[in-house]
């Protein structure tokens, strides 16, 4: 069926349903959730680390942890002072629902439910180390225990009676050198864990954020309680440290946010003084703002209803559709106020159809191929700017028609009464051929710079006091995990057995600020020789209760004890068994064991810090199922590849118009509309180059959005070649582009900064070599 370009009620129709569609998805998302979610996190900003999903949900598992995990360092001269303060902020933030778990406490045995656990379980538990001592002379170490048992025991004598070798006592030993080799360079005193540095002692509380307060750019946030709790007691010499990517994530959405937030309205009230000053009426303003918000609206509806959120970055295409999407108003409206020729909406729609619908369709061409990036984020911002655009459209053509005109003689705007349409024939040549000598130039003389490469550290700048604590922090702790081996194998016992096997060449190494699953939980085969090493002691059992006090019937008991749960190994994959371990221990684990993911399991190894990465790398070479993940290097080798993609992105989507412009222009218009896009890139990349910048993942980004925007600019112009109000409405689209977008250019939010340079100067050689 011929669409009729005078039918109102069809446009109005469609304009109506597909927004009704998009809000009763939106509400259904919504309901299924019981909630709508932003996403803030930094980290979600990245791509994946690896290919394989399997390898990502390891990768996520630790990722998540660091997210979760922070450090406070009370910080005086004085221990007890730091002591005492450390003490009364433990006290305010204990049991606050914003904390999974908050600890202070040296003594790991203090803990009743990991005490009662080690109990349970320590015939299985007992290292390789205590397990080869038992079986070379069970003697020994029965002599050792009596010793101990006579002097300071972490555990206590008050079971001695069911645990005369004082096994508990070993494996409570083995788990505080777990917790002190993490590499948090803490030692006990006084109850605490503390360290000296440079003169001042610090006294450090570490915890785990719960969902509610790991929530970003959020009230429930734990960080801004955290600093409620302690910078009013920051006073009489005491320093507060605070570590953990929490704190940095909280910091960059937040001020992520609040200057999206200064740059939107920003951006929209000088759009709409350019407007009040050229249309001298509020009916274009109104129903052009009513344009943006609803498209925005739109745009979040639609992101969220597919996602299931929308993360905090995709919402900066809010502030850029305030300059992309108000072009099909600004035509609307132009000719609205001054095409005395057209008597009607639908005539203005008919006239301006063609190049309205081939604008859309080459901006909607770039944003639906993002949509095939394997990466998050790309996936939303396609999305998001997908429909807002859509939703714009359809507004201009099924909305704006139904205004009833202005009378005939208000239908007249000054400043476009006095615009000239036409330029000398010598400048609208020289000047495009001069701008691209230039670029070419440019490019050239910096060819060294001009590659694709991404530096995730350059991504976020700490600054201020942030900067200062995090470089602090990690002088006293010496902790900054980001290297580690994933372990993966067919079942969890094999992969523990794998992972026991490589901690123990690792150990070999001399490395020991390390941690794993198998420290607290080992492999079956490691618990059945504790076992073995254990049953060997049973010989002595009688003679050990002896020393102790404790007749042989104390020993019968014990020993058939012993036999009832001979078969009562630990296995880590069974959810009654996991859900035994205690709610501290389990937080650990939870970053370390991944478990099973598409029918292979996972875990991690994780050095508290990286001092010869080689040997990582060649430990996981020369062993089958076992990958060395370098968190930074990979991060930014997966931009590099996600760069690579959205650059052959923009070569297809060049293709796909390329062949729609050919079939509505012919060879010659279309290769010289098509010259436009290669403009803007070679602008792009010569700014970047003037600045000794790479091209990296924002910056192609950016590209893209030129490539369809800039394209509305060469195509509104072929349509209307010699029309002034046409002409006019290129020139005020470019301003409110330039104005949404070079905003965005001066965010200290490094992406945003990047995106919006990006496009400014794409955007501008697109716009000067349309006009000229």
């Amino acid at each position: 069926m011929k669409i009729q370009l005078t039918d109102n009620a069809f446009f109005f129709r469609l304009w109506l349903f597909f927004h009704a569609l998009v809000f009763a998805a939106l509400i259904v998302s919504v309901a299924v959730q019981k909630k709508f979610r932003f996403d803030a996190d930094f980290l979600n900003m990245l791509p994946a680390t690896s290919s394989s999903r399997a390898l990502r949900a390891a990768d996520t598992a630790l990722s998540k942890t660091a997210a979760e995990n922070v450090f406070i360092l009370v910080g005086h001269t004085d221990f007890q002072k730091a002591k005492s303060t450390a003490q009364a902020v433990f006290a305010e933030l204990n049991g606050k629902p914003q904390f999974k778990t908050i600890t202070m406490s040296a003594d790991i045995s203090a803990m009743d439910d990991i005490r009662d656990f080690i109990k349970e379980y320590r015939y299985f538990f007992q290292s390789r180390e205590k397990q080869n001592a038992i079986r070379e002379n069970p003697a020994l170490a029965a002599e050792n225990a009596l010793a101990r048992a006579s002097g300071f025991s972490l555990l206590g004598l008050d079971d001695i009676e069911n645990d005369p070798f004082m096994l508990s006592e070993s494996c409570i030993e083995d788990y505080l050198s777990a917790v002190s080799d993490s590499g948090v360079k803490m030692s006990a005193k006084d109850g605490v864990l503390a360290r000296e540095f440079e003169g001042v002692w610090y006294v450090m509380i570490r915890a785990d954020l719960s969902e509610q307060g790991a929530r970003l750019a959020s009230k429930e946030n734990a960080v801004p309680l955290i600093k409620s709790v302690c910078l009013p007691r920051e006073k009489d010499g005491v320093r507060f440290v605070f570590y953990g990517t929490p704190f940095h994530s909280y910091q960059s959405s937040s001020s992520a946010q609040g200057e999206i937030s200064v740059i939107s309205a920003v951006s929209m009230a000088a759009v709409i003084l350019l407007l009040l000053g050229v249309f001298k009426s509020g009916v274009p303003i109104a129903f052009s703002l009513l344009a943006i918000v609803l498209s925005a609206l739109t745009a979040l509806a639609a992101t969220h209803a597919v996602f299931g959120k929308i993360h905090t970055l995709a919402l900066v295409f809010g502030t850029s559709l305030v300059g992309s999407s108000i072009d099909y108003s600004l035509h609307f409206f132009i000719n609205w106020k001054t095409g005395t020729s057209l008597k009607t909406g639908r005539d203005i729609r008919a006239k301006l159809f063609k190049g309205l619908f081939l604008s859309l369709i080459s901006t909607e061409i770039c944003y639906a191929l993002l949509f095939f990036a394997p990466f998050g984020l790309i996936k939303q911002m396609a999305v998001f700017s997908f429909a807002g655009m859509l939703s714009t459209f359809l507004t201009a053509v099924g909305l704006f028609p139904l205004l009833p005109l202005p009378a005939p003689q208000n239908r007249t705007i000054p400043l476009i009464s006095r615009f000239s349409a036409s330029i000398p024939r010598r400048i609208s040549r020289a000047v495009p051929i001069a701008l691209a000598v230039v670029c070419a130039c440019v490019i050239i003389s910096k060819k060294d710079t001009v590659k694709i490469k991404n530096d995730i550290s350059a991504l976020y700048k700490m600054e201020g006091r942030l900067k200062d604590d995090t470089i602090l922090a990690y002088k006293i702790l010496e902790y900054s995990p980001a290297s580690y081996l994933i372990v993966s194998g067919k079942s969890a016992e094999s992969v523990l057995e794998k992972e026991e096997a490589l901690c123990q060449k690792i150990k070999e190494r001399g490395e020991t600020g390390f941690l794993c699953a198998t420290r607290f939980i080992p492999s079956v085969k490691s618990q059945k020789a504790s076992l073995d090493a254990c049953e060997s002691l049973l010989a002595l059992l009688e003679e050990q209760h002896a020393y102790l006090g404790f007749d042989e019937s104390s020993s019968e008991a014990l020993r058939s004890a012993f036999y009832a749960e001979k078969e009562h190994f630990f296995r880590i994959d069974e959810q009654t068994d996991f859900q035994k371990i205690p709610a501290s221990i389990q937080s650990v684990l939870s970053s370390l064991y991944v478990g099973e993911v598409d029918g292979v399991f996972y875990s991690l190894i994780v050095p508290s810090k990286m001092t010869d990465s080689a040997f990582y790398a060649d430990l996981a070479k020369a062993e089958d199922g076992v990958f060395f993940e370098n968190k930074v290097a990979s991060i930014s080798a997966g931009l590099n590849e996600l760069t690579h993609f959205i650059a052959a992105v923009f070569a297809l989507a060049y293709l796909v118009i390329f062949a729609v412009l050919f079939k509505c222009y012919g060879l010659k218009k279309s290769l010289k509309i098509a010259s436009i896009p290669l403009l803007s890139v070679a602008a792009i990349v010569a700014v970047f180059a003037l600045k000794g910048a790479h091209i990296e993942f924002f910056a192609v980004t950016g590209m893209i959005l030129v490539f369809g925007l800039g394209l509305d600019y060469i195509i509104y112009h072929t349509e209307h070649r010699e029309n002034r109000e046409e002409t006019a409405a290129i020139v005020l689209s470019f301003a409110t582009t330039a104005i949404s977008f070079g905003a965005l250019s001066f965010s200290s939010f490094v992406p945003v900064s990047v995106l919006g340079t990006a496009i400014l100067s794409g955007l501008s050689a697109a716009f000067i070599a349309t006009i000229l």
